[in-house]
């Protein structure tokens, strides 16, 4: 529904806001000026207000871009700013009916491997509804959501090994440095303050 939508309409810009959730008053004036002020950017986006009947299910926290993050659980929701180019580089929402209701974390895992930016504002600015029979709570349950994690995971499993290999490089780099605390305090101190006094 959601790519049917986006292919009749003519905007630049995209938002995407589910039928029980409430967009703030501050929502257009605050994500529209930092999606114009930079031609990188490709969503803007920020944090919600929860409510509803369903007590069981832990609301989510968001945040600035972390691509590692990213590929372990969505922690940004789909009432967010896109900018339609960024939409249109990736050919919209994955239409596979194994990923419903996580048609947004797929999306957002897909345009974090684009050179499109993502903008974070730490402020509320929709209210997002926790319902006991929502798509996404059925969507959760253990056998569905092993069945999406398999999914999302085998299209990317390249960005999966290529953010694994530069983890495992920087883990190595950290280990250099556990293991040699003197070397360690060395450059650091080298770098606060004889590289100032180079200066």
């Amino acid at each position: 529904a959601r790519n049917s939508g986006v292919k009749i309409s003519k905007g630049k810009y995209l938002l995407f806001l589910d039928s029980d959730n409430k967009l703030r008053p501050n929502f257009i004036s605050t994500t529209l000026p930092l999606m114009k002020s930079d031609a990188k950017n490709g969503v803007v986006y920020g944090e919600a207000e929860f409510f509803g009947d369903n007590k069981e299910r832990k609301p989510f926290k968001s945040g600035p871009l972390d691509k590692y993050a990213l590929l372990i659980d969505n922690y940004i929701d789909a009432c967010s700013l896109v900018r339609r180019s960024a939409w249109e580089e990736v050919g919209g929402f994955d239409e596979d009916p194994n990923i419903i209701g996580y048609e947004d974390w797929e999306f957002w895992i897909h345009l974090s491997t684009t050179a499109w930016e993502f903008k974070y504002i730490p402020e509320i600015i929709f209210d997002y509804r926790l319902r006991k029979d929502s798509v996404i709570t059925n969507s959760a349950l253990v056998e569905n959501y092993k069945r999406v994690t398999d999914y999302i995971y085998h299209k990317h499993i390249a960005v999966i090994m290529e953010r694994f290999g530069q983890l495992y490089h920087e883990s190595l780099f950290y280990k250099r440095d556990m293991d040699n605390p003197l070397r360690s305090f060395l450059k650091f101190s080298k770098r606060k303050y004889l590289s100032r006094q180079d200066k």
